[in-house]
């Protein structure tokens, strides 16, 4: 579904991990893992664009390469800028970072942003435009307010370790 609204989707993709090395750098069946994530978010037809937060030019040069190498990535695929570093840390809030993101976008008049975990390897287009949908009906009556999708686990760790 088409939005009239623009929508930034942002996946945070820092290159080192505490616990599983270079993990949304990983592969599964030929595919990074962040790649799953952005295949079903450019499905939805929502996004008009996915940037991909790293703070890592190494990452961003292999981001433009496989960039080049797709072209559905060609057009909703964004790398312009790299975070700093003290936004990778694991202490550093998730929320910071985003906002940190959506003030580098301002300047193109996006009116909405979702921040799409790069290890959600199961969400699903038909997940994600439901979501949406209902971000854009409760929008309608709280405009002033955010809200977010995520998914809850029985593990006893911080979203944010994710």
């Amino acid at each position: 579904m088409k939005y009239s609204k623009k929508i930034l989707g942002i996946i945070l993709a820092k290159s080192k991990s505490r616990r599983v090395k270079n993990k949304n750098f990983r592969k599964i069946n030929g595919k990074f893992m962040f790649q799953f994530v952005l295949d079903e978010a450019i499905k939805t037809g929502c996004f008009n664009k996915v940037h991909i937060s790293t703070e890592s030019k190494s990452t961003l040069l292999k981001l433009n390469k496989l960039k080049k190498q797709k072209k559905k990535y060609q057009k909703f695929m964004d790398l312009s800028f790299l975070r700093p570093k003290e936004m990778a840390n694991d202490k550093f809030p998730m929320e910071k970072v985003v906002n940190f993101i959506k003030k580098r976008f301002k300047k193109f008049d996006y009116n909405h942003f979702a921040m799409l975990y790069a290890t959600a390897v199961n969400l699903k287009k038909k997940d994600l435009t439901q979501f949406v949908n209902y971000y854009f009906k409760i929008f309608k009556k709280y405009p002033n307010i955010g809200i977010t999708c995520q998914t809850l686990t029985a593990y006893p760790a911080p979203v944010e370790w994710s």
